[in-house]
Protein backbone atom coordinates (compact mmCIF):
# COMPACT_ATOMS: atom_id res chain seq x y z
CA UNK A 1 0.00 0.00 0.00
CA UNK A 2 1.05 3.51 -0.79
CA UNK A 3 0.51 6.33 1.41
CA UNK A 4 1.47 10.24 2.21
CA UNK A 5 2.59 11.63 5.21
CA UNK A 6 0.01 14.39 5.90
CA UNK A 7 0.46 14.31 9.94
CA UNK A 8 3.92 13.80 12.34
CA UNK A 9 2.62 10.64 13.97
CA UNK A 10 2.00 11.45 17.57
CA UNK A 11 3.99 7.85 18.98
CA UNK A 12 7.38 7.11 18.49
CA UNK A 13 6.27 3.46 18.17
CA UNK A 14 3.44 0.96 17.38
CA UNK A 15 3.37 -2.36 18.69
CA UNK A 16 7.68 -2.01 18.70
CA UNK A 17 7.56 -0.69 15.02
CA UNK A 18 9.05 2.87 15.24
CA UNK A 19 7.02 5.33 13.56
CA UNK A 20 10.03 8.29 13.96
CA UNK A 21 11.51 7.96 10.40
CA UNK A 22 8.05 8.84 8.49
CA UNK A 23 8.20 12.75 7.43
CA UNK A 24 5.33 14.74 6.36
CA UNK A 25 5.25 14.79 2.92
CA UNK A 26 7.10 11.77 2.17
CA UNK A 27 5.80 8.94 0.48
CA UNK A 28 5.98 4.93 1.48
CA UNK A 29 5.34 1.57 0.38
CA UNK A 30 3.82 -0.27 3.56
CA UNK A 31 2.12 -3.11 4.51
CA UNK A 32 -1.57 -3.49 4.55
CA UNK A 33 -1.73 -3.34 8.44
CA UNK A 34 1.00 -0.33 9.01
CA UNK A 35 -0.82 1.49 6.32
CA UNK A 36 -4.68 0.92 7.28
CA UNK A 37 -3.39 2.34 11.16
CA UNK A 38 -1.33 5.58 9.43
CA UNK A 39 -4.80 6.03 7.67
CA UNK A 40 -7.22 5.75 10.43
CA UNK A 41 -4.70 7.56 12.51
CA UNK A 42 -5.10 10.37 9.80
CA UNK A 43 -1.55 10.32 9.89
CA UNK A 44 -1.69 9.30 5.87
CA UNK A 45 -3.50 9.90 3.05
CA UNK A 46 -3.62 6.95 0.28
CA UNK A 47 -1.53 7.56 -2.59
CA UNK A 48 -3.54 6.74 -6.14
CA UNK A 49 -0.85 5.79 -8.63
CA UNK A 50 -2.99 6.83 -11.54
CA UNK A 51 -6.35 7.89 -12.63
CA UNK A 52 -7.24 4.96 -14.06
CA UNK A 53 -9.95 2.23 -12.56
CA UNK A 54 -7.69 -0.33 -11.08
CA UNK A 55 -8.22 -3.92 -12.05
CA UNK A 56 -7.21 -6.92 -10.49
CA UNK A 57 -4.59 -8.69 -11.50
CA UNK A 58 -4.99 -11.66 -13.12
CA UNK A 59 -3.35 -14.02 -10.17
CA UNK A 60 -6.46 -12.49 -8.03
CA UNK A 61 -9.55 -13.42 -10.33
CA UNK A 62 -11.04 -16.34 -8.99
CA UNK A 63 -11.02 -19.39 -10.60
CA UNK A 64 -13.78 -22.39 -10.98
CA UNK A 65 -12.72 -25.83 -9.97
CA UNK A 66 -14.13 -29.05 -9.04
CA UNK A 67 -15.07 -28.47 -5.52
CA UNK A 68 -16.68 -25.06 -6.33
CA UNK A 69 -20.00 -27.19 -7.60
CA UNK A 70 -22.53 -27.80 -5.35
CA UNK A 71 -22.77 -31.55 -4.32
CA UNK A 72 -24.71 -33.61 -6.35
CA UNK A 73 -25.95 -37.21 -6.25
CA UNK A 74 -24.93 -39.75 -8.47
CA UNK A 75 -27.81 -41.01 -10.93
CA UNK A 76 -26.50 -44.39 -10.73
CA UNK A 77 -26.26 -44.12 -6.72
CA UNK A 78 -28.46 -46.70 -5.35
CA UNK A 79 -30.94 -44.97 -2.87
CA UNK A 80 -30.65 -45.80 0.79
CA UNK A 81 -33.69 -48.11 2.38
CA UNK A 82 -35.19 -46.38 5.88
CA UNK A 83 -35.25 -49.16 8.66
CA UNK A 84 -39.13 -49.61 8.89
CA UNK A 85 -40.21 -50.75 12.24
CA UNK A 86 -41.35 -54.45 12.02
CA UNK A 87 -44.70 -55.28 12.07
Amino acid sequence: MRIRIIRTPSKTDIEGVSLSSFRVGSEYLVSTTMGTVLLLEGWAELVVLSDETPVDPPNMVRSRSPGDSPIVAAADAKSRKKNQPAS
